[in-house]
């Protein structure tokens, strides 16, 4: 499968990003990865809505095992784990990606870079994949 959709930099795209994700990949038969593929989605769509400032490009690749969704930005800002009290709304994006991927990185695209995530494509594998919240203090606790 291959899909992918062009978002302007606002918070409304948050909401466009979920909603093609969970049509993307129900479409494609892949309905019980949809609710961490548009949680990770929402996090990484906002962290560019927050830090690039430009047109977000949202891309869905894969079928099989796995299936891989980056999110696509005209910055060439580095992404990094920000320091944030245990009580912030905020911050914790990048370690739920961390926990529910299978894997995840960042690559340079001209002009800007694409932060991707890969999930397998089976439901079950998913939900054994709850974030542990003790390793959400501890990251917490080291960057302090």
């Amino acid at each position: 499968m291959h899909a992918e959709t062009s978002l302007p930099c606002d918070p409304s795209s948050v909401r466009v990003a979920r909603q093609f994700v969970t049509a993307e990949l129900a479409e494609a038969g892949f309905p019980d990865t949809a609710f961490a593929a548009t949680l990770l989605v929402s996090e990484l769509i906002t962290n560019a809505v927050l830090h690039a400032g430009t047109e977000i490009r949202l891309v869905i690749d894969g079928g099989g095992d796995h299936i891989r969704i980056a999110v696509h930005d005209g910055s060439d800002r580095a992404v990094r784990r920000r320091r944030h009290s245990l009580d912030a709304a905020t911050g914790r994006g990048l370690m739920m990606v961390d926990q529910l991927a299978v894997d995840w990185g960042v690559e340079k695209t001209p002009p800007g870079k694409a932060v991707w995530f890969t999930l397998p494509t089976s439901g079950e594998a998913i939900a054994g994949a709850e974030p542990d919240l003790d390793m959400f203090l501890a990251f917490d606790e080291s960057l302090g």
